[in-house]
């Protein structure tokens, strides 16, 4: 068979913009080509072009793609699910591999396997029945109603979808886990990863400094999932001279809290495109999450170079504790007050961790990641179909 006939088809029923999942689905995606598998993306719309050498289909008609996505949202995952069973009509299982990023229809994923295809899923975050447990917890513990949105009904249906799928991959080891807690066994989990896209911060100039003092950055939605009551209270505690930088956001269900007042020396930046700046004039990345699956932000800050103080969640294959970064437990504030002090204090710890980050994430640049995700899916068709697998794909490490 020829490399060339080596197709995968993956459904995205988000708005592409250029941030976010889809974003990362894109950035994966555009890479499959250079290891003999051919791809598709179907998407509801597109609002900015999609990365060079990705075939992107939208399903929303003209009319309806130009309106504001909070008016089509309801509807835009039908019209992919429709144009997405056409694309599978004309597709040879044999060949073709069906990929999924939340969240399609058990109906959807019924008629996939009917016609015998092999259906992966992208896990964006953990299982939500691990997650809901784990925010419902740190909601109570700040005394807060929990905002999070994943629901008893969320966690049913995921559930049940997660059961239909052939695979599923898991970006970090805590996505893992929650994956074998829901009882999935081990040889249905892919292990791989999200990355980052160095380029994208060529243009970045170093936000400026008016003095020499230590500067920890957070980027993130400012919230409760994201550990920030934890990160201001062991900030507060520790009263030292440094800065820290906060940057995203604010939760709807924290802004009443976050309004109370920040301490002198933590400042709170809005969303912006131009991260880099931030990445580029810091010392040290603090992501105490609670909830994740492999969060980007923490490999881009290892790729600028920067020493990364998270939670398991927060590790997204890349973090190793003592290597390129300090890894606590979430919640604990003491911990957290700890590693942060350590880090301010042992210059020789704090430089050493971050030139290994640097080392570290050129493993997990979006160009690795898509040519280790493609021999994956390659390496599922040729075991189903005992099809020889192009040369120049394989399994990634």
């Amino acid at each position: 068979m020829n490399t060339r006939d080596f197709k995968c088809l993956t459904f995205l029923p988000l708005s592409y913009n250029g941030r976010g999942p889809a974003e990362t689905c894109m950035q994966i995606v555009r890479h499959f080509p250079t290891q003999g598998l051919s791809s598709t993306v179907f998407v509801p719309r597109l609002t900015k072009e999609p990365p060079a050498g990705v075939v992107a289909q939208q399903s929303l008609p003209p009319p309806l793609r130009y309106l504001p996505w909070k008016y089509v949202r309801e509807f835009a995952t039908d019209w992919t699910e429709r144009s997405f069973r056409r694309a599978i009509g004309h597709a040879d299982p044999a060949s073709t591999v069906l990929t999924f990023w939340p969240d399609p229809s058990p109906g959807l994923l019924r008629h996939s396997k009917e016609r015998g295809f092999i259906l992966v899923r992208e896990m964006i975050n953990s299982a939500c029945a691990m997650s809901r447990a784990i925010l419902e917890d740190a909601y109570a513990r700040q005394g807060l109603p929990p905002v999070h949105q994943v629901t008893e009904e969320k966690v049913s249906l995921e559930n049940e979808e997660l059961a239909l799928y052939d695979f599923i991959v898991a970006p970090s080891s805590e996505v893992e886990r929650s994956l074998i807690g829901l009882g999935i066994p081990q040889d249905r989990i892919l292990q791989s990863s999200f990355g980052w896209h160095p380029d994208r911060f060529d243009a970045s100039v170093p936000e400026p400094r008016t003095d020499d003092r230590l500067r920890f950055l957070f980027v993130g939605s400012i919230g409760v999932r994201k550990g920030i009551p934890e990160l201001i209270q062991a900030w507060e505690q520790l009263a030292l001279d440094a800065e820290l930088i906060l940057v995203g956001n604010v939760e709807p269900g924290f802004a009443d809290r976050f309004a109370r007042g920040l301490p002198a020396n933590v400042r709170h930046v809005p969303f912006t495109p131009d991260v880099g700046r931030f990445y580029k004039g810091s010392d040290v990345f603090v992501f105490p999450s609670h909830e994740e699956g492999a969060p980007q932000v923490v490999y881009e800050a290892a790729g600028c170079g920067l020493p990364v103080i998270t939670t398991p969640m927060g590790l997204a294959r890349i973090v190793e504790h003592e290597r390129n970064g300090l890894v606590i437990p979430p919640g604990d504030v003491g911990a957290l007050i700890a590693a942060i002090q350590r880090i301010v204090d042992d210059v020789g710890l704090r430089r050493a961790l971050g030139d290994q980050a640097r080392h570290s994430a050129r493993r997990f640049t979006y160009r690795a990641v898509g040519e280790e995700r493609a021999g994956l899916l390659l390496q599922l068709l040729a075991e189903r179909g005992r099809l020889a697998v192009p040369a120049a794909a394989g399994m990634g490490g």
